[in-house]
């Protein structure tokens, strides 16, 4: 009996380090991972430099100035295709990969975060960020759920996503 005891500890203790090692890399956000190229952006020192970046949900314009590890970045964001069914925002994250010059991502920083409830439309942002030392280049990514104006409990949700990843 003591032996079986033995046996289950060893396998309880296991279990518990494969669960710890699996969820560190979801909580890892990509850092390692290499970006495709006709998905980065790069990092210009100094500015004001304008871009934009489209995604299958929104559209991400932007003016940014960079100054050593610190960035300064006006933003708007628009909502387009399937979104614009589901008008109440519960949850909106958008996300900068920070890359290196391999593409790799070095680091992983929140650009903007969305009260819950806000309606979709047109979104502006200023946003003071800090640059990680080694980064070229940044990529975008997102995620989010919103629903409709049903009534509660009767209303359909839809959850989105994008990453710079293929």
């Amino acid at each position: 009996m003591k032996r079986i005891a033995e046996n289950a500890r060893f396998l309880v203790w296991i279990l518990t380090a494969a669960a710890v090692l699996a969820g560190c890399q979801l909580f890892s956000r990509g850092v390692g991972r290499t970006v495709e190229p006709e998905r980065r952006l790069p990092l210009h020192e100094g500015g004001p430099h304008t871009g934009a970046w489209v995604g299958r949900d929104m559209v991400l314009s932007y003016e940014y100035v960079r100054q050593g590890d610190g960035m300064t970045v006006n933003g708007t964001v628009d909502f387009r295709g399937s979104i614009n069914n589901f008008p109440i925002m519960l949850s909106f994250y958008l996300d900068a990969y920070y890359l290196n010059a391999d593409g790799q991502v070095i680091a992983v920083g929140r650009i903007y975060t969305a009260p819950m409830g806000r309606e979709t439309g047109t979104w502006r942002f200023t946003r003071n960020l800090t640059i990680p030392p080694d980064a070229v280049g940044w990529a975008v990514g997102y995620s989010g759920s919103a629903k409709d104006y049903g009534y509660p409990g009767d209303a359909a949700d839809w959850t989105f996503w994008d990453t710079p990843f293929k």
